[in-house]
């Protein structure tokens, strides 16, 4: 499965500003499986900060790292000299001053450094030529510029403590820059493991970090990477190609299903991965995914048309069980596994007439002014769940308060908001909500 690496061709990027590998053989490990350092009794738990809970912090640019021609890693510190703990996979809300009058754009990206070198985290962006903040983010951000950020967010990461520590990492596009967290942070940590990394891209020179998955496939016998090109034939790729599917699944990896398997990229790549995995027996209860999309269109206005594309904006996370998030941020900090959580919601929910209120209806009713539709909330409902049961197309990724994908203001009425800090506190002081995690306290209106 190594054999294509040898004929990958990528664009020159420069050497990384830190060395994060080493070569290991396979008697260096000796502890079963793989414990995170902030676990009680790891190695090394004092130089490395435990997982935070979401909070706001300034941030700085110290570096900026090419990584293909479309795709750049920004170094940041944080500005009150604190390491960032996180987990790798999870990601940071930033907002951004695009805006001509000031106005502030919010984007989630991805952490792609380890929480074990807790000198400077990155941020890995891929410049979309339609999408303001991606564009703005590569032209502007330099070492010295400063940025206001949310976080950590998210559920998609590896378990704080796994035995097995078998995984199977798929990545699609830009999708791999939760994953070469992950892939860090396991290579990293001393003890047994069993990682599997492939990963699927359009062209030659679009496979980020290829440099660093080459020497972590040559120095960690614990790894094996492959690259994909996918189904676009090109005259300088001499490796893998074709799409992901079953078939190529269970030739590359036909222990596929004895491991815990990580997916991130696009809507239509985790749609063929999804299919891909059933039919080789993956456990819906091992499966994770994290898609760059939402699940719901946004209201074209002016200022939405020149938004970040669809495709690259805030991460949606998914994984198994019946627990309505999309990064579990309702598990405590200290999970010692990843989140479970249930598929995306479908694009476009199907419109049913609107309800006519009775005059003996005691429930409280939402109002979405844009749409001009009023609803009825149920008991227990959120503000999000009666808006779509009644057809108004809501932007949503999570259903927890974490993403804070679902913000609109609050024009009339009053709410209990249960969050899990996916809006800061100034949004909420100005009369923001998040629809996912808000009750009405009676009727209501919203700017949706």
């Amino acid at each position: 499965m190594t054999a294509e690496i040898d004929s990958l061709v990528v664009a020159p990027a420069p050497v990384q500003d830190h060395v994060w590998w080493r070569r290991i053989d396979r008697r260096t490990p000796v502890r079963p499986g793989i414990r995170m350092p902030w676990v009680d009794g790891a190695a090394s738990s004092a130089a490395v900060p435990d997982p935070m809970v979401a909070h706001e912090f300034a941030i700085e640019c110290v570096a900026v790292t090419p990584e293909t021609p479309g795709i750049t890693s920004f170094t940041f510190r944080r500005r009150d000299g604190v390491a960032l703990g996180f987990r790798p996979g999870q990601y940071l809300n930033v907002a951004f001053p695009v805006d001509p009058d000031g106005g502030l754009r919010e984007r989630n990206y991805s952490l792609s450094s380890s929480p074990v070198d807790p000198s400077a985290f990155r941020l890995t962006i891929q410049r979309e030529d339609t999408g303001a903040v991606s564009r703005w983010a590569h032209e502007h951000v330099r070492p010295g510029t400063a940025l206001e950020a949310l976080g950590p967010l998210g559920g998609f990461h590896l378990p704080d403590v796994d035995r097995r520590a078998r995984y199977l990492l798929l990545a699609g596009g830009v999708g791999i820059t939760p994953l070469i967290s992950m892939a860090r942070t396991l290579h990293a940590l001393d003890g047994t493991a069993d990682v599997v990394v492939l990963y699927h891209a359009s062209t030659p020179r679009d496979f980020a970090f290829a440099r660093e998955l080459r020497i972590l496939d040559e120095t960690d016998p614990r790894f094996t990477v492959g690259f994909s090109l996918g189904d676009r034939p090109s005259p300088e790729w001499r490796g893998l190609t074709g799409r992901i599917s079953a078939e190529s699944l269970d030739a590359l990896v036909p222990d596929a299903c004895g491991r815990r398997v990580y997916a991130c990229g696009p809507a239509g790549y985790l749609e063929r991965t999804a299919a891909a995995v059933e039919a080789v027996g993956v456990s819906p209860l091992a499966f994770f995914t994290e898609c760059f999309d939402d699940t719901a269109p946004e209201p074209r206005t002016e200022q939405s048309q020149a938004a970040e594309p669809q495709t690259t904006q805030r991460p949606v996370t998914t994984g198994p069980g019946a627990v309505s998030s999309a990064t579990a941020a309702a598990a405590p900090a200290d999970a010692p596994t990843a989140s479970a959580l249930p598929a995306p919601a479908p694009s476009a929910p199907p419109r049913t007439p609107a309800p006519v209120r009775d005059v003996a209806d005691t429930r409280h009713w939402v109002t979405f002014a844009r749409t001009g539709t009023s609803a009825p909330v149920e008991t227990a409902d959120s503000l999000l769940q009666a808006g779509r049961r009644a057809g108004v197309p809501l932007r949503s990724n999570c259903s927890s308060g974490m993403c804070g994908t679902c913000k609109v203001g609050l024009l009339a009425g009053e709410v209990t908001m249960d969050h899990s800090g996916g809006i800061r506190r100034r949004e909420i002081d100005a009369g923001t909500i998040l629809l996912c995690c808000s009750t009405p306290e009676g009727d209501v209106v919203v700017d949706a």
